[in-house]
């Protein structure tokens, strides 16, 4: 990991991951975050990455996690998506990253999470020839659970898309304002690299979520998305 300061133009050396690659930097209270995306260590714990108060910490503490794909705070806990051997999971804890509760997803690794409003939405793969595949489940707090989510399917994400025939996914998820939220569409090349496709709006209305296509220019293809003060890029 390395930083920029833009007001002395100076680039600095900051820490060292034990990961394969850095997939996400995400940003909570003025904390950074790395999911630790693909261990290079022995897989009996996976890793996540804190940066606070100018200092960097790893928490090696997630039982069996091959893979943490994505993060995200909410409700005084942190929610990590998780490949385990053979399946994917959700994995709780309080902002501690101690110890961590396991809840399971079925077949399939929950690659991104996708908050819109107060609503969170962990995802895994979409088929567009399957739309019974179990690709979305939603965080219902009162149940402490995930609940399934058949009708999320490809063509409710990904509207006004002509598929190929490949294994899509959810990648670069970012939550825009307290109603919307935006996201990529992308076919899955491997486990870890991806294929964009398009540009997606979600939002809640009346608790009921709608996607819309961002129309972009002809031939371009959105690789990654940031929000700055009100504006998307």
């Amino acid at each position: 990991v390395f930083s920029l300061d833009p007001k002395t133009d100076k680039l600095s050396f900051e820490y060292e991951v034990a990961e394969e690659q850095i997939d996400l930097f995400k940003v909570y209270n003025n904390t950074l975050f790395i999911p630790g995306h693909d261990g290079t260590e022995k897989w009996e714990f996976g890793n996540i990455y804190k940066k606070s108060n100018e200092k960097w910490n790893k928490y090696r503490t997630l039982p069996n996690a091959l893979h943490v794909y994505d993060l995200v705070l909410k409700e005084e806990k942190i929610f990590t998506a998780v490949g385990l051997n053979k399946f994917g999971a959700v994995f709780t804890s309080d902002l501690s990253a101690n110890t961590w509760e396991e809840i399971p997803q079925g077949s399939g690794r929950v690659y991104s999470f996708l908050e819109v409003g107060d609503e969170l939405f962990a995802t895994k793969t979409f088929k567009a020839n399957d739309v019974n595949k179990l690709s979305v489940t939603q965080w219902e707090k009162s149940k402490n659970s995930f609940l399934d989510r058949l009708d999320l399917n490809a063509y409710k994400m990904f509207p006004n898309t002509n598929f190929e025939n490949k294994s899509i996914k959810i990648i670069k998820p970012l939550k825009f304002d307290e109603k919307s939220s935006f996201y990529l569409g992308a076919y899955k090349h491997n486990d870890h690299q991806n294929i964009p496709f398009g540009l997606f709006k979600a939002s809640i209305n009346n608790k009921n979520l709608e996607v819309t296509k961002v129309i972009l220019p002809n031939e371009f293809i959105p690789r990654d998305i940031i929000k700055r003060d009100n504006d998307l890029y």
